[in-house]
């Protein structure tokens, strides 16, 4: 246990960069519910109350993970319609 663990503090997330995904000669680069919560400028915790949010291509232990892409692509819309929901 760190000592900001022993503390009752929250530990510090830690990112590390996904590696690629060879496919058909192609790298696809993969992100994580953090970074696709970081993406969208919401909380990782809601995720889950996005509407159409991308399904994800895998899922690992500790997260979802969505092609980069597709997702960035996603968020380019989501962020649009946020923005026009915010001016009225």
């Amino acid at each position: 246990m760190t000592p900001s663990r022993a503390l009752g503090q929250p530990a510090k997330p830690t990112r590390r960069r996904l590696a690629p995904v060879e496919t058909k000669g192609a790298l696809l680069e993969r992100m994580g519910a953090w970074e696709v919560a970081e993406c969208l400028g919401v909380e990782r915790t809601n995720l889950q109350f996005i509407k159409d949010l991308p399904e994800p291509v895998e899922e690992v232990r500790a997260t979802r993970l969505w092609l980069a892409e597709e997702f960035r692509e996603f968020a380019k819309v989501y962020n649009l319609r946020r923005q026009a929901r915010a001016a009225g």
